[in-house]
């Protein structure tokens, strides 16, 4: 675990954290949705940026509504993120309120935590140069941090950011390297929440947010992996919706989500899914522990 750089990308749902692994990591390794709550558990995804080894910690949105198990787990999960982590990046857009970033900054300020904020989506402000120069000046005001403004969408300022920001701040940290990562669990974690980003960016209204997947077979060899897993909803109807007529919904779900698997780790894949009505199962605790959004 020794060189390895940990680091916490934190941020309201839907402002870019997953899409911004991604891009770092040159790979689709996080799920990546226009809809809220789409990551629900820590992911950690390793890579080399100029000879450095890092650690990017995809945490959910602590933006999550609701009071059951799930929604108080995915909050325990953002909290717990912070814990022996090198470096946070509060990443935030323009289009958002400040007042969560400024409060994520009070609460790090005791541990002392090196900090980057990041604002994303600039690439909205197209035309109004002086509005655009308004805009980041108050944004520096408010921070008191150095800032740096960029646009997943159409790559601007990323350069930048990675130069002058991750690379600076990486060769000025302490490294605590106090996690000790299951290299199995988070694979599997990560193969379940990819399929579930599939599904959450392929249906609609509750379906997104009522469904999880476990893997419940995960079988390596030389030449394809095979992966037997469920997806698990909350009523029977929805169960239908997944299917589809004729079973296309499910089949569609399960191509892509091969697709993607075969992408990322350059093999091939088989991939069994079925369908699965598990009515409160967002209040279930061991169920939850053993799809892995509770420790």
């Amino acid at each position: 675990m020794n060189n390895k750089i940990f680091i916490s990308i934190v941020g309201k749902s839907n402002v870019g954290k997953s899409t911004l692994i991604n891009y770092l990591c040159d790979s689709y390794i996080s799920s990546e949705s226009n809809k809220p709550q789409t990551t629900r558990a820590n992911l950690y995804t390793e890579t080399l940026i100029k000879n450095l080894r890092f650690v990017f910690i995809d945490t959910p949105g602590l933006s999550v509504k609701g009071n059951d198990l799930l929604s108080v787990a995915m909050k325990n999960s953002y909290i717990k993120s912070f814990e022996g982590i090198d470096l946070v990046i509060i990443l935030t857009d323009i289009n958002k309120s400040k007042k969560f970033e400024n409060d994520i900054l009070n609460i790090l300020k005791p541990s002392q935590v090196k900090i980057l904020v990041v604002v994303n989506k600039i690439d909205l402000f197209k035309e109004d140069l002086t509005l655009y120069k308004e805009f980041q000046k108050s944004i520096k005001n408010s921070f008191k941090e150095k800032v740096f403004f960029i646009s997943l969408h159409s790559n601007k300022g990323l350069k930048n950011f990675i130069k002058e920001g991750l690379l600076e701040k990486a060769h000025d940290l302490n490294q605590k390297n106090k996690f000790s990562i299951n290299e199995t669990k988070n694979e599997i974690v990560l193969i379940q929440e990819l399929i579930r980003g599939v599904i959450v960016n392929n249906t609609h209204k509750e379906i997104p947010y009522d469904a999880a997947v476990k893997v419940n077979k995960y079988e390596k060899s030389r030449t394809i992996n095979k992966i037997d897993a469920s997806i698990y909803v909350n009523k029977i109807n929805q169960r239908k919706i997944i299917i589809g007529s004729n079973g296309n919904l499910i089949k569609l779900i399960g191509s892509k989500s091969r697709n993607i698997l075969e992408s990322k780790y350059k093999k091939d894949f088989y991939l069994k899914l079925n369908v699965c009505v598990k009515k409160n199962w967002k209040n279930n605790h061991s169920f939850l522990r053993n799809i892995g959004y509770i420790s």
